[in-house]
């Protein structure tokens, strides 16, 4: 048996990639980290955020909004006028990744009552604040004006320590995604003004 009393003691947990599968392994010596260096791969930058997903031309385009304002409507709403061109990839609780400059969104899931969901990842394109209107607008926003109103579309526990770290992948995402506030009803309208401002092409 190993005398591990020579080795200094640590706490610390890493992720390794081992066959083709991630352990997450608690490491009490240094000897123990040492052995693993080789295995050992950064751990994701992550966060669940409450909103559905949508693809569109291999892209991802995320609507966000406290329950019962509308995303779900809106997103049937593409789905209706757009068909098959639009994938419904998660209708509740997608998960977000960062990835160097981009964002990758996966579906997951936690997807809501209509069961909408997808194994797989689109590059993230934008982000868009659902806000019920009498008209149909939207325009490109700071997400640091609305600040309040998306830390309440992420999921954390308030007395963990992770909040910090929750806030900084946010904030990573607003520097590497658009993020918009659409003011809307429930017509063909409103998904006309969301689509052309978020893809930048014309409507159908």
């Amino acid at each position: 048996m190993m005398d591990t009393s020579v080795y200094p003691t640590i706490t610390k947990k890493i992720l390794c990639r081992i066959a083709g599968l991630i352990y997450e392994i608690e490491c009490g010596y240094d000897y123990t980290l040492n052995k693993f260096k080789d295995y050992m791969i950064e751990p994701k930058e992550m966060i669940l955020m409450h909103g559905a997903l949508i693809e569109y031309n291999g892209e991802g385009f995320l609507f966000t909004a406290p329950s019962g304002t509308g995303k779900t409507t809106h997103i049937s709403l593409w789905k209706k006028y757009l068909g098959d061109k639009v994938i419904i990839v998660n209708g509740d609780k997608p998960e977000l990744v960062i990835r160097e400059n981009s964002v990758l969104a996966y579906g997951t899931p936690w997807c809501g009552k209509e069961g909408w969901h997808v194994n797989k990842s689109v590059p993230l394109k934008g982000i868009c604040l659902i806000q019920r209107g009498s008209k149909n607008k939207i325009k490109q926003i700071s997400p640091g004006k609305y600040i309040e109103l998306f830390i309440q579309q992420l999921y954390f526990d308030m007395g963990s320590s992770e909040v910090l770290k929750v806030f900084e992948i946010f904030n990573k995402i607003t520097e590497r995604v658009p993020f918009f506030l659409l003011e809307c009803d429930i017509s063909e309208e409103a998904a006309k003004c969301s689509f052309e401002k978020m893809t930048g092409k014309e409507w159908r």
